[in-house]
């Protein structure tokens, strides 16, 4: 018999769409229909909506804000709270937590493995416990090797004049920070921001500055100048544990359930901590050009042209650079592209060779299948999370 679940999105975002991935890839398994409440910041009564559903049980993605959703207004259905703040209490609800510190601790290695002299924690959000927490991890894991960080902390307000003291601070900041260093940004937003404070003062990222954000949003990590490297959530699998816990809750009413913590699946590096072996600002500008535009299609010719020079000296520069070809890093990045993909359980396999740049789905499967030794379908089914 189908199950009715109803899914509330405190507000959407691109951490949201990863979630409801998966609950759907659980909800396919498991014969459930989701419905689906976006931006439930809009919505005056939410008990309304559920007397108007009547669902068999639900799924409230808090977004990490305390006051999303009161636990007393599910009562009687079986519910769980997905990204509750880490600051609410343990009142026996069942709740999937991001960890705060184990997202923390990836990038703190991040930071450290770079070697640099001097380190900085900046964050615009200084009044949540998140960011605390993120603060904190990385105080703790450089006072393993006797270091410190400089802070910069500030909040996010409305108005024009507001953000441009909080640029005007940042920039204080940064001109007067030790160098080189490396900055462990509290999240992908705040990292634009230190990038282009230090680009606004000339100073360069990577080599005087390198930066990690957290959260992988690819809208803000792929599209400042030099990209962004970031920690990536497992938010999809965080959707899937909350199906999982729902589930158990459906089947053994009244059942008492423990908190799970769900946290980071992989640092995905990119130019912000990834210095050239020699610089070349023309290779930069290359390399910049083939992570933004990859999978669009362009050829190695497209980003020699980059270079004031013949198209053989643009791919010896490119190459004692870099270490590989341009046509070889182009290559590259539509493969990761591909992979990425793969993980979005909705997305069918012919399509990906059109949005990763391929010649065609045929030509893809085959080059999958002769480099990683199993199909594109079953790389897919190896990467889902599975239920008990």
């Amino acid at each position: 018999m189908t199950k009715t679940i109803l899914y509330l999105q405190y507000v959407p975002s691109e951490s949201a769409r990863r979630k409801l991935q998966g609950v759907q890839q659980y909800a396919s398994r498991h014969d459930w229909s989701v419905n689906v409440v976006e931006d439930c910041r809009q919505v005056a009564n939410v008990s309304r909506l559920l007397r108007l559903w009547r669902p068999d049980g639900c799924i409230a993605d808090c977004a990490g804000v305390g006051s999303a959703f009161p636990p007393k207004v599910f009562k009687g259905i079986p519910s769980v709270f997905l990204n509750r703040s880490v600051d609410d209490p343990s009142d026996g609800v069942a709740s999937v937590f991001h960890s705060q510190r184990r997202s923390a601790i990836a990038a703190s290695k991040e930071i450290i493995r770079l070697g640099r002299s001097h380190f900085a924690f900046v964050s615009l959000h200084s009044r949540t416990a998140w960011s605390a927490i993120r603060r904190g991890t990385f105080a703790k894991m450089l006072s393993i090797h006797g270091l410190a960080p400089e802070v910069f902390e500030a909040d996010i307000v409305a108005g024009t004049a507001a953000k441009v003291r909080i640029q005007s601070g940042l920039q204080r900041f940064l001109r007067n920070l030790p160098k080189p260093a490396g900055v462990f940004a509290a999240n992908d937003t705040t990292a634009r921001e230190v990038i282009s404070a230090a680009n606004a003062l000339g100073i360069s990222v990577p080599d005087d500055l390198a930066v990690v954000g957290i959260d992988n949003n690819k809208l803000v990590a792929a599209n400042v100048t030099p990209s962004l490297s970031s920690v990536e959530i497992n938010f999809t699998e965080a959707g899937f544990l909350a199906a999982q816990m729902l589930d158990r809750q459906m089947a053994e009413p009244g059942v008492r359930m423990k908190n799970i913590f769900f946290g980071p699946m992989r640092v995905v590096r990119r130019a912000s901590t990834s210095p050239l072996k020699r610089r070349d600002p023309c290779v930069e500008a290359a390399r910049e050009r083939i992570i933004r535009d990859a999978t669009a299609g362009i050829t190695a010719a497209d980003v020699a042209k980059l270079f004031p020079c013949s198209r053989r000296m643009a791919e010896m520069r490119f190459r004692a650079a870099t270490g590989t070809s341009i046509g070889t890093a182009i290559h590259e990045a539509r493969f990761a592209a591909v992979i990425s993909l793969l993980k979005h359980r909705d997305m069918q396999l012919d399509a990906i060779s059109d949005l990763t740049g391929w010649k065609s789905p045929a030509a893809l499967r085959q080059y999958f299948k002769r480099r990683t030794g199993v199909s594109m379908r079953q790389r897919r089914k190896s990467d889902l999370p599975r239920s008990p």
